[in-house]
């Protein structure tokens, strides 16, 4: 066994830093700061800047902070407000909120904070803000931390929520970074964003003020800005100042309607304030707001009929009765009168349902979807009454009744019937679903006031007076289709008419987690890329799915499940697309687009969207194995952080030149001195007739570090290192897969060897990505050259971070000021010497 060379089967894990989920993307805070007051809608003392710095808040530069218990920052005084405000406030404040709830730090958790001005921390703050904001080049000489550790909401034990704001800036540019751990389930409402004194700059974080804020779906927690989940990051420096509205400020992009009756809705474009005809959506009301009128979600409750009740205070009880019964009616006289009736027939199930609202009566039949009749004379879904204020719509098989004052009425035209309103009717309903006082023990309140114990007395009590039945030979009408079943809406979406043209328009359940992008979703694979968008979020701002296309117009999108689905890929589907590189990266574009109304007048044909979309792939990867791996296992998923597209590197070691037999792991391999090893390194999911895989250099080193002192360079340049005459590169830059050998060596008073390469990757057409390795070429260093590709790449000297979790991407400014991207993965080449006894 005398000079063999022993390559144990090994896996090699990564034994770093292990971030919990309560903490998520958080920065490290324990123990490094000074710890707010427990004070139950407390403040911290003023917190003052070094002398020199200041923090620049949309033009106003602010030297001092008050940080607020109740999960805010101010700069003008502290702020004790436990109630939060739905942004934009038009408040007279400057404020960030990272989690503005009613805290209470005195029953658990601590929040703490500190400064500082050199260090780790400054550095990491600076390193993210140029993976964010890549063509700043960003050094932060300032940074703020407060971190709410596990802190519980006001009368609400054993929930613990954690989060942190960060402030940094440079002198210039000015950052805010809000990150989010775990965040306990609560029904108190939660504002997350930032605001200004006149709203002229505001962003609320999606799921706001909404039960999406909170819990273990918690939408700061899952969603980012920055694909960083739990991460949202802002500059705050600058920004457009929008618009003018009546002597008030109006951000870029603000939507706002412009009356109480929300008939008109108004948006700040870069050309100014522009208007159309847009009412609120059925499930929502028209609400004045801190700035004009707004359609929102309102608080409601829902009582459910068919063979069981649930009442609108969740009481059971089971309705068996063949009977008509006044399901629910407004019985006060501050609020808009409704009724709705109900018969059931054998087994419990809903037959009939009549809704009289507004001196209209409006009825639905079981087994008749898409048609109602209104008094009388049958019209088919969707049509309006009384000007607007009663719309009747289809969803899927439901008939939908909606009024302007926010009462829905939905049934399945089969079984059951929900009746829905909202909290202006709190105490004013009576009926089969009950008062709606919060109290279920009083449900079964008859029409005479009596609270009885029986549930058949109380549903007598509310059965209606029916005429009598002719019996009629006729045979039953067919319903006349109406121009809804064609578009198949799903069960978040309701069929509607704008301005002449039907389409599926959101409903109420409709989730809106990225609503300026029509919640835009994409995938990339290879050379391939599918992007989809929400189609009732299209429809709302006016685009019909089939006037779009990608920059071919031959490539329109399909209809799945409620979205409209579009895709490239770069074989005999390319729809437009282009590709190119900036150096460090190569990228497959396209867009979404259309500028022509095939509906004719649906909205302003002035109108245009493009919507852009981009698959993005690193060029520069490192990565280490061990041979010990099984080879064929060896393979690490990689994704940009900034990015969408990924692909795979691939090493294997193998024991033949014709790279036909990798090494085995079903036994310990023995591999001599001097026994040549052939090494393969490969990427997998890449366009493999523009791209080819390029080994810049490889290295080895006796311990696990691929930045280690004591090292044997066999590629250099892409050319073998003259000093070592076995290496021999055999395929590097030709395609996909790369090749080189070299004879086995031990490290003197080492007993072990990592094998390390740097990989490029290089855009094959109108380039040579192949090195000049020829005498006087040949000791040229890496990182002292140039490398010109597609675009320009300048690299000075690589910069190897720290160890990551697999598949990271760190990106790291070196001494010469140029960008570098490294990924260091988890796993080297081991190979282990045994001395002969």
């Amino acid at each position: 066994m005398a000079g063999q060379i022993i390559i144990p089967v090994l896996l090699l894990l990564a034994t770093g830093g292990v971030t919990t989920q309560a903490q998520g993307p958080l920065y490290p805070y324990q123990n490094l700061g000074v710890k707010s007051p427990r004070s139950d809608d407390g403040s911290a003392p003023r917190f003052n800047l070094p002398q020199s710095k200041s923090f620049n808040f949309f033009g106003q530069h602010y030297s001092q902070i008050f940080l607020n218990n109740n999960g805010d920052l101010t700069f003008d005084a502290p702020w004790s407000s436990y109630i939060p405000e739905q942004f934009p406030r038009h408040g007279g404040r400057d404020i960030i909120a990272p989690f503005w709830a009613d805290l209470d730090n005195t029953r658990s958790g601590n929040i703490s904070y500190f400064q500082r001005s050199s260090g780790p921390v400054l550095q990491q703050v600076s390193d993210d803000i140029n993976v964010y904001f890549p063509a700043l080049s960003f050094h932060a000489n300032w940074v703020f931390i407060a971190t709410w550790e596990n802190v519980a909401y006001f009368n609400e034990n054993g929930k613990q929520t954690t989060f942190q704001v960060v402030l940094t800036t440079d002198g210039q540019f000015s950052f805010v970074l809000m990150n989010y751990g775990s965040i306990a389930n609560t029904s108190k409402s939660v504002q997350a964003g930032y605001d200004t004194a006149d709203s002229s700059h505001h962003f609320s974080i999606p799921g706001s003020m909404t039960n999406n804020a909170v819990g273990s779906n918690s939408f700061f927690r899952l969603h980012s800005n920055v694909n960083v989940p739990g991460r949202w990051v802002f500059r705050v420096d600058q920004g457009s100042t929008g618009c003018n509205y009546n002597g008030q400020s109006v951000q870029l992009d603000d939507s706002f309607w412009s009356d109480s009756t929300c008939a008109q809705k108004c948006t700040c474009t870069t050309t100014g304030v522009q208007c159309i005809n847009e009412p609120c959506p059925f499930s929502q009301v028209c609400k004045p707001t801190s700035f004009q009128y707004s359609c929102m979600s309102v608080d409601r409750r829902t009582c459910t009929v068919g063979g069981e009740t649930n009442t609108f205070d969740n009481a059971t009880f089971p309705l068996q009765s063949t009977c008509t019964h006044v399901l629910s009616e407004q019985c006060q006289n501050n609020v808009p009168f409704y009724r709705v009736e109900g018969k059931n027939e054998l087994g419990g199930s809903t037959q009939l349902v009549k809704v009289f609202v507004y001196n209209q009566t409006i009825e639905l039949n079981k087994g008749a979807p898409g048609v109602a009749k209104v008094n009388g004379n049958s019209l088919p879904a969707p049509f309006a009454l009384s000007n607007g204020a009663i719309r009747v719509n289809q969803s899927g098989s439901s008939m939908i009744i909606s009024t302007d004052f926010g009462v829905l009425v939905s049934y399945d035209m089969s079984s059951h019937v929900r009746i829905s309103v909202p909290y202006t009717y709190q105490n004013n309903t009576c009926g089969l679903c009950g008062n709606f006082n919060n109290h279920p023990e009083d449900d079964f309140t008859t029409p005479q006031g009596l609270v009885v114990s029986s549930e058949v007395v109380f549903a007598k009590s509310w059965k209606t007076t029916e005429p009598p039945t002719t019996p009629t030979t006729e045979p039953p009408t067919t319903p006349t289709p109406g121009p809804c079943e064609e578009l198949h809406c799903t069960q978040y979406e309701r069929c509607g008419e704008k301005d002449g043209v039907y389409g599926c328009f959101c409903d109420e359940h409709h989730h809106r987690p990225n609503n300026e992008s029509y919640d835009s979703n994409i995938t990339c694979s290879s050379s391939s890329g599918i992007m989809s968008i929400s189609r009732c979020q299209l429809f709302e701002a006016g685009f019909h799915s089939s006037a779009l296309h990608l920059r071919n117009e031959s490539c329109t999108g399909t209809i799945q499940d409620g979205r409209l689905v579009f895709h490239f890929d770069n074989n005999e589907h390319l729809c437009g697309t282009t590709l190119r590189s900036n150096g460090t990266h190569f990228m497959y574009e396209n867009t979404i687009q259309g500028d022509v109304d095939t509906h004719g007048g649906l909205i302003s044909r002035q109108r245009t969207l493009n919507l852009s979309f981009c698959c993005v792939y690193p060029l520069e990867q490192a990565l280490s194995m061990a041979v010990g791996i099984n080879p064929m296992e060896s393979i690490v998923d990689k994704k940009l952080p900034v990015g969408t597209g990924s692909y795979r590197l691939i090493m294997t070691p193998y024991e033949d030149e014709d790279f036909l037999t990798p090494f085995s792991t079903n036994a310990i391999i023995g591999l001599e001195i001097n026994k040549v090893l052939f090494v393969e390194v490969k990427t997998v999911g890449v366009d493999e007739d523009q791209l080819s895989t390029i080994l810049e250099s490889c290295w080895a080193t006796p311990e696990n570090n691929a930045d280690h002192p004591v090292r044997w360079d066999l590629i250099d340049s892409q050319c073998p290192n003259p000093a070592d005459g076995t290496v021999e590169v055999i395929k590097n830059g030709v395609s996909t897969a790369a090749r080189f050998s070299f004879r086995m060596f031990t490290f003197t008073n080492y007993t072990e060897i990592y094998l390390h390469c740097n990989v490029h990757l290089c855009l094959s057409e109108n380039n040579n990505c192949t090195a000049d390795c020829s005498p006087g070429h040949q000791n040229r260093r890496r990182r002292d050259v140039s490398y010109h590709d597609s675009g320009s790449l300048s690299l000075g000297p690589l910069v190897l971070g720290e160890q990551q979790t697999t598949g990271e991407l760190i990106y790291r400014n070196d001494a010469s000021g140029h960008l570098t991207s490294i990924v260091t993965l988890i796993f080297s080449l081991l190979m282990t010497r045994i001395l002969a006894n």
